[in-house]
């Protein structure tokens, strides 16, 4: 795990995209708490659903 939350400390959550930029979506460890491998594949993932409900396209192919 990338840090450790505390019981008074605060949730830390991403939406994945970064105001006044287009075209951009951010994945990682960091964008979530407790961060770590799994939140970092979690975060790969749903930034992969937004560009695809951008371009209006399912993941199935």
């Amino acid at each position: 795990m990338s840090f450790v939350t505390t019981p008074m400390g605060k949730q830390i959550k991403m939406k994945g995209t970064l105001k006044g930029i287009k075209n951009l979506y951010v994945a990682g460890q960091w964008t979530n708490s407790p961060g770590g491998l799994p939140v970092a594949v979690a975060s790969g993932k749903f930034a992969i659903q937004r560009i695809l409900k951008k371009q209006r396209r399912s993941i199935e192919l």
